[in-house]
């Protein structure tokens, strides 16, 4: 009856890494990875269910596709056949970093992802504008939008000086 973002302080507590949800790596449910390391202890690797909204029929395709890469969003999309919903859903999550570098890139790439047409060759991908990475207020705020917690900092923590202040 514990929240996530509960069990993922007490995990922390307990001196267990946790890794971000990634499109390359996450299962449906959360698993444990084993470092590269023999000596060192499995770290816990969040699933692709922690996503709000993801659907679960998108979430096997990924999980299906996986085992050549993904080179681009775009060709997330095209070979899992991924609506535009679960891309969203995905790249505020930022499980998309590891295709695109930040939520940002990646909420930008899946604004152009369009679906192949079957008389049209797909078009080169266009270099995109080089947004900013989020603030990590801003990070922390589509943590818990999106997963319900944050691997970062405790959103307090931004306000500790103003608060040690006054």
């Amino acid at each position: 009856f514990y929240a996530p973002a509960q069990l993922l302080q007490e995990a922390r507590r307990q001196q267990v890494r946790v890794r971000p949800v990634d499109v390359h790596r996450s299962d449906w449910d959360c698993s444990l990875e084993q470092p590269e390391g023999a000596l060192e202890v499995p770290v816990l690797r969040l699933g692709l269910r922690m996503v709000k909204g993801l659907s679960a029929a998108a979430a096997a395709r990924i999980i299906g596709q996986r085992s050549t890469g993904f080179g681009s969003v775009a060709d997330l999309a095209v070979r899992c056949r991924i609506d535009k919903r679960d891309l969203r859903c995905l790249a505020a999550a930022g499980a998309l970093a590891g295709l695109a570098g930040n939520r940002h890139q990646a909420g930008w790439q899946v604004m152009g992802v369009e679906q192949p047409r079957p008389l049209l060759q797909p078009a080169e991908e266009p270099g995109g504008p080089l947004l900013p990475p989020p603030s990590e207020g801003q990070d922390i705020l589509l943590d818990y939008t999106h997963l319900g917690l944050t691997l970062g900092r405790h959103p307090l923590a931004l306000l500790r000086r103003h608060l040690q202040r006054r």
